[in-house]
């Protein structure tokens, strides 16, 4: 959440202050990110946050175990902004479990973190603490991670994908520790990654999810896809985000809000907690210009900038005030406290 380039963050602060606010104390209402700093763009991915300021400048706070941050260690625990990823300056960054990568200006990938299944795309297994360029001299527009496998959309809207293939391509194929085409034949304007699966919208506005699909989170009906299979092909997308665990959301051309998948704590946010396998309307009638997965909680924008969350709520990570109600259609997240 940001005010005029100010950063405010909320929910679980364990174990090594994701939220940015020199502190380990969880929030049920946003909090402000300590130093002052403004930022243009954020991104928040299991316990690391991360941000650009207006000239790309990156800046991370939280968990730091895997060298994720690119500061060449792995100090665990950064409490409040550090300066990441050495001199680089990012257009766009991707902040995982394990892994951070960014865009740079001039469209060059590079990651940083563990690598133990070749996710950092630089050709071998070994975690990397300084952010290191992905093989392959790609040009990519964007970039998404996930624990096993990450994926980068090139200037050409084709994706590629290193990792575990099994979540994206080939279930008997070998890890691939360079970028390797996925999708093959279609052209892609957004990508997202869930722990298994990945998900995009094409240049015509159709949502696509492939990979492993168990919990209903292709939205297609289907536990598994090697290939990008349609979801709903009458409906037009604007979006599409999966980048928690084992649930995606996507926002229609209406602006109206659509999740599926794993539901055990109403994330869904269709006012029950039953797996859904094909998209679900949002409970509320609310139109919503972004939407954002966690784990096992979804926050959505509406375009006035007011933002909503549902599911679990065990950490605060709705921002409503109240801690450990879960809330299986969206509430209002409060503003800070002055």
């Amino acid at each position: 959440m940001t005010v005029r380039g100010e950063a405010y963050c909320w929910g679980d602060n364990l174990p090594a202050g994701a939220l940015g606010d020199g502190s380990t104390i969880r929030r049920a209402r946003s909090a402000p990110v300590s130093g002052g700093l403004k930022f243009a763009r954020l991104w928040a991915g299991g316990h690391t946050t991360c941000a650009v300021d207006s000239l790309g400048t990156p800046y991370c706070w939280g968990e730091n175990t895997y060298g994720q941050m690119g500061l060449g260690t792995t100090a665990p625990a950064q409490l409040v902004p550090v300066r990441a990823a050495g001199s680089l300056l990012f257009t766009q960054m991707a902040v995982g479990e394990r892994n951070i990568c960014g865009i740079t200006p001039g469209a060059a990938a590079y990651c940083a973190g563990e690598n133990q299944s070749g996710q950092l795309g630089d050709g071998d297994s070994v975690m990397k603490t300084v952010q290191t360029p992905v093989a392959g001299g790609h040009s990519f527009q964007s970039i998404a991670v996930s624990v096993w496998h990450t994926c980068g959309l090139n200037n050409l809207n084709a994706i590629y994908c290193w990792g575990w293939p099994s979540y994206w391509g080939s279930p008997s194929a070998g890890v691939q520790r360079t970028p390797t085409l996925a999708g093959a034949g279609y052209a892609f304007r957004a990508i997202t990654l869930g722990l298994w699966f990945v998900c995009g919208v094409s240049t015509a506005s159709k949502g696509y999810c492939w990979g492993i699909g168990t919990s209903g989170q292709l939205g297609t009906g289907d536990p598994g896809e090697s290939s990008p299979a349609l979801i709903l092909a009458s409906w037009a997308f604007q979006s599409v985000d999966a980048t928690g665990s084992a649930t995606a959301c996507a926002i229609a051309a209406s602006g109206a809000a659509y999740c599926w998948g794993a539901n055990q704590w109403g994330q869904i946010g269709d006012g029950t907690t039953t797996t859904r396998w094909i998209p679900q309307p949002v409970l509320g009638g609310l139109t919503l210009s972004r939407v954002a997965v966690g784990v096992a909680h979804v926050c959505g924008v509406t375009p006035s900038g007011k933002v909503y969350c549902w599911g679990n709520n065990n950490t605060g990570a709705l921002g409503n005030g109240v801690m450990g109600v879960d809330r299986w259609a969206p509430v209002a997240v409060l503003p800070p406290e002055r």
